[in-house]
């Protein structure tokens, strides 16, 4: 019995991780010849949980915060903001790099190619000593030639990259990690 058990838990840890890739508009084929990108990550039409807009749920979980220690929820959104460019993006851009082979992003303002992670959702999970609620995002990447912004060379959605870890700052930054990984293994498959 303990045996099916472990091995029940082990199939839906394998798949509990089932993140897709889908290309969204393009040609795919004109990244063959790029290999260094400079990564901009936006939030700009993010959603987060069921709160809607991201605004919408930063101000609830400041005042909620707040309402239980002054300032706590002013610290808290700080550290929300904070952990896109100390977290999100490095976690990305260490294993997008890890697994897509001759293609490196990074912070490389001088590129010719711009590849834009526009997070379009966020569920940022939970943790509760007893249980942890995984973290998982949505993205829509889109590669442009720093020239001409406006006329995207290839565009990709991501779904169901997801996080685990204690901290919600780590816990998406997990997400994004996931979402790295995804795209770097879906780039270095197509582009051979």
């Amino acid at each position: 019995m303990r045996f099916i058990l472990l091995a029940a838990f082990l199939a839906a840890t394998c798949t509990a991780s089932a993140q897709e890739i889908t290309p969204a508009g393009g040609k795919q084929e004109a990244l063959k010849s790029i290999d260094t990108f400079n990564l901009v990550l936006t939030y700009d039409k993010c959603r987060v949980g069921e709160a809607g807009k991201e605004e919408n749920y930063l101000k609830r979980r400041r005042t909620e915060l707040n309402a239980k220690e002054a300032g706590r929820g002013d610290e808290w959104v700080d550290s929300w903001n904070n952990d896109k460019e100390k977290h999100y993006k490095r976690k990305f851009i260490a294993l997008f790099n890890k697994y897509a082979e001759n293609k490196v992003v990074g912070d490389f303002p001088n590129a010719q190619y711009v590849m834009t992670v526009s997070t379009t959702f966020i569920e940022p999970g939970y943790y509760a000593v007893v249980k942890m609620g995984k973290a998982n995002i949505e993205a829509d990447i889109i590669i442009t030639d720093s020239q001409n912004p406006k006329k995207p060379v290839a565009k990709f959605r991501v779904t169901e990259a997801v996080g685990r870890a204690e901290a919600t700052g780590l816990r998406i930054a997990e997400a994004y990690a996931d979402a790295g990984k995804a795209f770097g293994i879906y780039i270095k498959k197509k582009l051979k």
